[in-house]
């Protein structure tokens, strides 16, 4: 049964009477509670967006590194395409030739120590170099070597040594 007054509507049924007030207020409690429940939810997920971005952010500096030490590489007149150097000194080298001519590489500085060797890169080709002249590390330890090269023009041999000393430092783990 309905019933219209001036203050409230009442609906009636048998067993219950209800407020239409105090049912607006209940549906007014549950849309608060909705709208609350979204928002947290939001919350929550702007912040594990926030919170793994900060967490990244060490993977993305490395990814930042790494990628502009290989578009370094890439371009340079010598480029070390990899390498790796193990605790008992040696170090191994994909080395590529970025220049028009063909050169021979005399010896590789680590770290200022001059270490020999005997490599012909002809223009565009990479060569591994091994060399066993690096000073030892421990296994799992870090480095930071300063690396230069000393190579020959093959075509103009007349024209002296020359060195490439790039600013940039090779870094990594000792492999054991």
């Amino acid at each position: 049964m309905w019933k219209l007054s001036s203050i409230c509507f009442e609906v009636s049924y048998p067993s219950k009477s209800f407020n239409w007030f105090l049912h607006n207020s209940l549906l007014m409690k549950g849309q608060v509670a909705t709208e609350y429940l979204i928002l947290l939810s939001i919350v929550l997920i702007v912040s594990l967006v926030a919170l793994g971005t900060i967490g990244d952010v060490p993977k993305l500096t490395r990814g930042f590194g790494t990628a502009a030490f290989s578009e370094f590489w890439n371009n340079a007149e010598i480029a070390i395409q990899a390498h790796t150097f193990y605790a008992n000194g040696t170090v191994v080298m994909i080395v590529k030739n970025n220049k028009a001519y063909p050169i021979h590489i005399n010896s590789i500085e680590i770290d200022g120590q001059a270490c020999p060797t005997d490599v012909t890169l002809y223009p565009g080709r990479s060569e591994t170099v091994f060399l066993h002249c690096s000073g030892s590390g421990s296994p799992g330890g870090r480095y930071s070597k300063k690396v230069s090269f000393r190579y020959e023009d093959v075509e103009n041999i007349d024209r002296g040594e020359f060195v490439y000393a790039p600013e940039i430092k090779l870094t990594g783990i000792y492999e054991e």
